[in-house]
């Protein structure tokens, strides 16, 4: 029998991250992954689903399905994913577009998704990618404001939805073994680089500048010298906010197991 130390680093990985060729590859794959967990794991497809506003049911999920967008000639479209969810006769569906790494959303994209949503009787368009979700929980794109009042849309970010996943991890949340395992794998493979879909925290070109600018002239005039302080200030936000979320993860995981 090879002895454990051998074996030490060579676990068989649900969700292998190596040899990804590029961005729409690691898209695909990411998309996929995060939706078989929604669909595998009760307890994270609840989170997910019930963030975007649907019911706590019985939920399946699709990937790279295509639509046709407006009038004939129509154009055709696949959205990275749709879920649907039903409990009782309630049944509710949203479309689901995933960006990763520094790839940020595209606002034609993101309206296009939002007009078939719209067109074909969906409740919601979720976005993902690793800009942080708006104060109102909108994406950071223009958004037609009447097509919103009638259809939402929700932005989770991959560092929210890895607190999440590592939340019900840490608790012991997730009651079926198999499930915990999934879940797990599936953190370690959002969380590896070489998945490319967390892009790691950056404060922008501009931060330098403004950093040595606000110990020269004083942070009070720097913060209104004009849109590169407001760019790092920006990012600086969002970066503060997910290492909120992580601190916030880790503290509740923990008191979770302090014994009583």
């Amino acid at each position: 029998m090879t002895s454990a130390d051998s074996l030490e680093g060579h676990e068989v990985r649900l969700f292998p991250s190596a040899h990804i060729s590029g961005t729409r590859e690691a898209e695909l794959r990411a998309a996929a992954s995060l939706l078989a967990m929604v669909r595998a794991v009760s307890e994270f497809g609840r989170v997910f689903v019930r963030t975007a506003g649907g019911p706590a049911g019985r939920i399946s999920c699709y990937t790279e399905v295509s639509f046709k967008l407006g009038e004939p000639p129509a154009k055709t479209i696949r959205p990275d994913g749709v879920v649907h969810a039903v409990r009782g006769k309630k049944e509710w569906s949203a479309l689901v577009e995933v960006k990763v790494g520094d790839n940020l959303l595209d606002v034609d994209q993101v309206d296009a998704y939002h007009r078939l949503a719209r067109q074909e009787g969906f409740d919601a368009l979720i976005t993902i990618s690793n800009e942080a979700a708006l104060p109102n929980g909108l994406p950071p794109v223009a958004l037609d404001g009447r097509r919103l009042r009638k259809l939402p849309v929700v932005h989770l970010s991959w560092d929210r939805l890895l607190t999440e996943a590592r939340m019900l991890s840490n608790q012991q949340d997730v009651q079926d073994i198999d499930q915990h395992w999934m879940l797990d794998e599936w953190i370690k493979y959002v969380a590896d680089e070489e998945s490319r879909i967390i892009e790691p925290p950056v404060l922008g070109k501009h931060w330098g500048p403004v950093l040595q600018a606000a110990k020269i002239i004083g942070l009070q005039l720097c913060r209104h010298n004009s849109l590169t302080s407001s760019s790092t200030g920006t990012r600086f936000s969002e970066n503060w906010r997910f290492g909120c979320a992580r601190r916030w993860a880790w503290t509740s995981s923990a008191a979770h197991r302090v014994p009583t």
